[in-house]
């Protein structure tokens, strides 16, 4: 699949809510479980969107297609 803004702007609108519908109410052992060495758990990815969201406002921006993306 080529990359396209139109076809990314869909899903990048959901994750947010789609985050907070599968880990709201979860208990710890399942958020900050993860598969081992060098394996994320669900607290550290959504904490590593929340440090590029404040980093690049990316999720703020009212139309993210007005933003410069690097080459894929």
């Amino acid at each position: 699949m080529e990359f396209s803004i139109d076809q990314m702007l869909p899903v990048l609108a959901r994750t947010p809510a789609t985050l907070d519908a599968l880990l709201r109410d979860l208990p710890e052992a399942w958020t900050h479980a993860n598969e081992g060495p060098s394996t994320w758990s669900a607290f550290d990815v959504v904490g590593h969107l929340i440090h590029g969201e404040r980093q690049t406002g990316w999720f703020a921006t009212p139309d993210p297609r007005a933003r410069r993306l690097p080459p894929l």
